[in-house]
């Protein structure tokens, strides 16, 4: 009965932690990219409810749509849906950063092809 009343104190006392790594994503951010026909751009959108909106191409349009599950300083996201979007089954692991108005996400690990871009580093400014 000990061991139980201690692991609910210790999974309260986490909750918050989990809540302001959420909440420290949360808002639009724009991702560009240099191409060799100009510059590319998406916009992610995340929600404190922990789903997300990617827009690619940044024209209003929003082709991905998915969910996030935070562990630490790491994210796990996966497509819910959108024309662009990985099974449900594709989850890749992100590790985060954020700087100033800057998100950094290195992967981890994913198994959507693509997601994460060919070095798996997405640098992205608040918007």
């Amino acid at each position: 009965m000990l061991k139980s009343k201690w692991f609910m104190t210790a999974l309260i006392g986490l909750l918050p932690l989990f809540t302001m790594a959420q909440a420290a994503l949360t808002g639009s951010w724009l991702m560009k990219q240099e191409t060799p026909d100009g510059v590319w751009q998406a916009k992610f959108v995340m929600q404190d409810d922990g789903t997300y909106t990617v827009d690619l191409g940044n024209d209003g349009s929003v082709e991905v749509r998915g969910k996030t599950e935070f562990n630490g300083d790491q994210v796990t996201v996966w497509d819910t849906g959108g024309e662009n979007a990985c099974g449900s089954d594709k989850k890749g692991v992100y590790a985060y950063k954020i700087e100033g108005d800057m998100l950094t996400l290195s992967r981890i690990k994913d198994d959507c092809e693509g997601r994460g871009g060919p070095d798996g580093v997405m640098r992205m400014q608040r918007m």
